[in-house]
């Protein structure tokens, strides 16, 4: 083997890492980006599945204390009816 070829089989080998090194550099950035938005996104929805669930638990309240009233509501206009049938009995 002469000069010439042990550079030009060092030059071949040096060309394939680059060749494979560079989209393997380019992918690992790429995975890391992933990553980050992936940790993100978990963040964000459990900060908007907690959100939503006090938000739901609020309504909820809000409900009961509608229906409690409303049956309040109900059982008085149920005794005025009652009033107003003995009074036009007698």
């Amino acid at each position: 083997m002469t000069e010439w070829t042990v550079v030009s089989v060092l030059i071949a080998v040096a060309g394939s890492f680059l060749a494979v090194g560079r989209p393997v550099i380019a992918l690992n950035s790429t995975i890391t980006k992933l990553q980050t938005m992936v940790e993100s996104l978990v963040k964000k929805t459990d900060e908007y599945r907690s959100s939503n669930s006090q938000s739901h638990r609020r309504i909820f309240e809000t409900l009961e204390k509608h229906d409690g009233r409303i049956m309040r509501l109900e059982v008085k206009d149920l005794h005025e009816k009652e009033d107003r049938s003995f009074g036009s009995r007698s």
